[in-house]
């Protein structure tokens, strides 16, 4: 994920991706531009339209996430 402003706050490991709301996961700040997030499987049963996507919100400490702009896509 690009941005702006990534650090890892309150410590080491606090940094996190939370997908639709739902599945978090560890993240890794790179630099204060990159962070890289492991996504989490998608259930490909779980679309009719064949839009296969995860809305992303990141945060430094782990509790306080970012509003939920980016969108992570999976195609076949």
């Amino acid at each position: 994920m690009k941005g702006s402003g990534f650090v890892e706050n309150n410590g080491f490991g606090k940094a996190k991706c939370l997908f639709n709301r739902t599945y978090y996961t560890n993240a890794t700040v790179i630099d204060s531009t990159t962070m890289y997030c492991d996504s989490p499987p998608l259930d490909l049963s779980d679309s009719e339209s064949g839009d296969y996507f995860y809305n992303i919100s990141v945060s430094a400490d782990g509790e306080a996430y970012s509003n939920a702009t980016a969108s992570f896509a999976y195609y076949d």
